[in-house]
């Protein structure tokens, strides 16, 4: 069974010097363990929140949706945000869409600004940014 100390050394160890270690241990302090000493939201989910999604990795999962289309600047500036919000927290929750910076640019939510497929297929590329963050050993 891992103990919060344990955590704190492997993420030491794993994520180097992308965080301070003082950051690491009072984020594991703060955390829920679940009974095998991991966070409850799983090990993955967890190192994502603390050091976010690289931007280029943000960007390329939004490739496929951006090619061969012209979106207006309403468009550009939530898929922005978008990008911002993964890059700071690693993933995000499709409900989020509907919130504060979202709701600025598109106050009725993506299906304001998309077509209802474009609108689910922003929502796709969020879970599928989730599921990635998954460690294999957590879905088994």
């Amino acid at each position: 069974m891992a103990t919060k100390g344990s955590v704190s050394s492997w993420l030491n160890s794993a994520i180097g010097s992308r965080l301070r270690s003082a950051s690491i241990s009072a984020t594991v302090s703060r955390c829920t363990l679940s009974g095998d000493g991991w966070p409850d939201e799983g090990l993955g989910l967890f190192i994502r929140s603390l050091v976010g999604l690289d931007r280029e990795a943000a960007r390329d999962a939004f490739s496929e949706f951006l090619v061969d289309r012209t979106l207006n600047a309403a468009q550009l500036d939530f898929i922005n945000l978008i990008v911002n919000d993964l890059t700071v927290n690693g993933v995000m929750e499709p409900g989020r869409l509907y919130e504060s910076p979202f709701n600025g640019v598109a106050p009725r939510g993506p299906e304001a600004l998309f077509s209802n497929p474009d609108a689910d297929r922003l929502v796709s590329i969020l879970r599928s940014i989730k599921n990635n963050a998954v460690l294999a050993s957590e879905v088994a």
